[in-house]
């Protein structure tokens, strides 16, 4: 009786364990295949040496905005949607004359001087900003 118990305990362990090593080879071959997606996905900013970074960001008194870019490109008549403003990060959502292209911009602390930056802040929070 004893062996039996042994034998059924040893198969239940050796088929659970099957089933674990195929789920942690699943999970290597995802993590992996995540790995190489983020590579071939992320944004080309990252891999340009700085030629799609924002270099000037203006609003002009209408409440367009236009961004020009290190490569030479210039968006202009840009309307700010929405921003999600966070202490090192602010990020601002255009609406662009072709609805399709929507335009982010992503600034953070460092990138720009600290009262600018604060001032970007103050605006964004403030609640008329979006009642327009």
């Amino acid at each position: 009786m004893d062996t039996q118990l042994f034998i059924a305990t040893t198969q239940f362990l050796l088929r659970n364990y099957r089933d674990f090593a195929n789920r942690m080879a699943l999970a290597k071959w995802a993590l992996f295949f995540s790995i190489i997606q983020l590579f071939l996905l992320l944004p080309s900013p990252l891999f340009d040496n700085g030629r799609c970074n924002v270099r000037k960001l203006i609003r002009s008194g209408d409440e367009t905005w236009t961004i020009y870019f290190g490569d030479g490109r210039c968006a202009k008549d840009l309307v700010l949607q929405q921003c999600v403003v966070i202490p090192q990060l602010v990020i601002l959502y255009f609406r662009t004359t072709q609805f399709w292209e929507p335009q982010s911009v992503y600034i953070t602390a460092d990138q720009v001087d600290s009262e600018l930056f604060r001032q970007l802040r103050v605006y964004c929070r403030e609640p008329n900003t979006f009642q327009r």
